[in-house]
């Protein structure tokens, strides 16, 4: 049985999963989400997704959903514990193919949000799921944006202007934009760039997730 595996399984073992491999689905027709740990494969400890798509100009109905505001963008999902997964699969528009080429999204221009005006059915499914959405009068979303980052002051964070960095406790939130974090060269079996982007500060050591790419 080889390690190298194309969707995460449905036992516990140890597994790598490709790059853009896994069971995919598509939230809309840009955005796909793929399930890289489940709570199959880690006995329902917490699921791990990729959420990968283009820039939308919309949200995604609840205030827990993020708006991908930056072309090719691509977020990391972490639940604990797992099973919460499931509620990409109740709200896709269909399975996305990965065993090809599998591009990390369809960057088409006709895209819309997955949720219209919210009618009670919706709702109640949404709460049968813990989801509990927030009408437009409740939530307004910021849009004073300004090289992608807003707020002023001690506030204030870099985005693509500066370094990001990570924070040094588990309470306080943040956003890393791709490449912009901190980066450490390894030399173990070639050049290789370490990106963390979450570390044992950031999650009380429950959790390390970071990228990495080899380097000529």
């Amino acid at each position: 049985m080889s390690i190298i595996v194309d969707e995460a399984p449905d036992f516990v073992r140890p597994y790598v999963l490709p790059k853009y491999k896994g069971r995919a689905v598509t939230l809309t027709m840009s955005q796909t989400i793929r399930f890289s740990i489940t709570a199959n494969s880690s006995d329902g400890a917490f699921s791990l997704i990729q959420h990968n798509g283009k820039a939308s100009g919309f949200l995604s109905g609840t205030i827990h959903i993020f708006q991908l505001v930056d072309p090719d963008s691509q977020l990391t999902h972490a639940f604990h514990p797992g099973g919460f997964e499931n509620l990409f699969n109740i709200f896709s528009k269909g399975n996305y193919d990965t065993h090809g080429v599998s591009s990390p999204y369809i960057p088409t221009t006709d895209d819309s949000s997955t949720f219209g005006p919210m009618a009670p059915e919706e709702y109640n499914l949404l709460v049968s799921l813990d989801l509990y959405a927030a009408s437009e009068e409740e939530f307004i979303p910021r849009r004073d944006f300004v090289n992608g980052t807003a707020g002023d002051g001690e506030t204030k964070q870099s985005w693509h202007n500066g370094p990001n960095t990570l924070p040094d406790n588990p309470t306080t939130p943040y956003f890393i934009a791709k490449d912009y974090g901190p980066k450490y060269l390894n030399t173990d079996i070639g050049y290789k760039v370490i990106q963390p982007l979450t570390t044992a500060a950031q999650t009380e050591g429950e959790l390390y997730h970071g990228d990495y790419y080899y380097v000529a």
